[in-house]
């Protein structure tokens, strides 16, 4: 079970192969249009190889809008430190414009909690397992938003004490 999160949803990968990230990776950004797309993925550099060969045999609707000129592969800073000199070079984040100082691990800060549970989920049916993986993402949002009245208030602060 390797979990993937598009921009609004997980999706739970039972056996991680090219086909199915370019399939679940080209689904999540129909509705993109001709924006810029960033993606981070730890084996960027080997997914990325065949890339634009895999995809010509996917439905056109998939494929249609996506282009080389709006899309850029990343590799996560945590997991680039292991790759060669070269892949650190063509998919560090530090190089990659406007992007900011993403670090491209956030489907990684699941994994403590979702490593938990793992034991029990590969116990469970499909539905089970999806509502179960469902609810802990879920409860990890929760988190997050609760966090949001933290966060603001020091940087409301912030942005007070430098303006003074």
């Amino acid at each position: 079970m390797f979990p993937s999160v598009t921009r609004v949803s997980a999706v739970d990968i039972v056996r991680a192969r090219y086909c199915n990230m370019d399939y679940i990776f080209l689904s999540s950004i129909t509705s993109a249009g001709s924006l810029p797309i960033v993606l981070s993925y730890n084996v960027m550099c080997q997914w990325l190889k065949n890339f634009w060969t895999r995809i010509e045999s996917l439905p056109e609707h998939l494929r249609g809008r996506l282009q080389k000129g709006n899309f850029k592969g990343v590799i996560p800073k945590f997991h680039i430190v292991v790759h060669e000199e070269l892949c650190q070079q063509l998919y560090s984040l530090h190089y990659t414009p406007g992007v900011g100082r993403t670090d491209g691990e956030g489907i990684e800060r699941n994994w403590s909690v979702l490593n938990g549970a793992a034991c029990s989920m590969k116990e469970m049916g499909p539905g089970t397992r999806r509502d179960t993986l469902d609810d802990f993402c879920g409860f990890s949002n929760y988190k997050k938003v609760l966090a949001f009245g933290k966060w603001s208030l020091f940087f409301s602060n912030e942005l007070n004490s430098i303006l003074q």
